[in-house]
């Protein structure tokens, strides 16, 4: 029987893009099968959590709960690994977007999250990663928030989950979305 320690990994260099191995690039003799640190969390690596129910009220209101604000700290790196949310108080139809934020900038095709609220419908609700983690890496330190835009002007009850990890720099993951 072979015993096998898990150790995270990410080698742009062999063209790896997720689910690599220590085995898959021929070493052999350490018995590391490692994984992506964006995709599972590293041993060393820290969760995070943020939640929080807000209300919203009023066609082209913007918020960005500070519930939904985390900063990463320095020399780390970061993963959003999912994002829940849901709209409470339907009464016709909705138009709410949610918006994922790294460092105050919207991240590209995480910039106008929405359930689209329909007839009859007094709640919706919507997860985006639950299957598989998102792995959407943040650089060095950055902050992560959300925010979120009613266009229509309806009043409702805005819930919103941000779940991820961190793990050091110098953690010898050897993963650097910089590279």
């Amino acid at each position: 029987m072979t015993d096998f320690a898990i150790a995270p990994m990410y080698n742009y260099a062999a063209g790896l893009t997720g689910g690599g191995s220590a085995v898959a690039l021929g070493v052999r003799s350490r018995k590391t099968l490692q994984l992506p640190p964006h995709l599972y969390m590293p041993e060393n690596g820290q969760p995070f959590n943020l939640a929080v129910n807000v209300g919203i009220t009023g066609a082209g209101t913007r918020v960005t709960p500070p519930e939904l604000r985390f900063q990463i700290p320095p020399n780390c790196y970061g993963t959003v690994a999912g994002i829940d949310f849901d709209l409470d108080g339907i009464v016709i139809t909705s138009r709410v977007f949610w918006s994922l934020l790294f460092n105050g900038t919207p991240v590209q095709g995480f910039n106008a999250l929405t359930v689209l609220g329909r007839n009859g419908a007094a709640s919706v609700a919507r997860s985006v990663g639950s299957g598989a983690p998102l792995g959407l890496v943040t650089a060095l330190g950055s902050l992560i928030s959300m925010s979120i835009l009613d266009s229509d002007g309806g009043t409702y009850t805005a819930g919103t989950q941000v779940y991820g990890w961190f793990w050091p720099q110098d953690s010898g993951a050897g993963y650097s979305p910089e590279d």
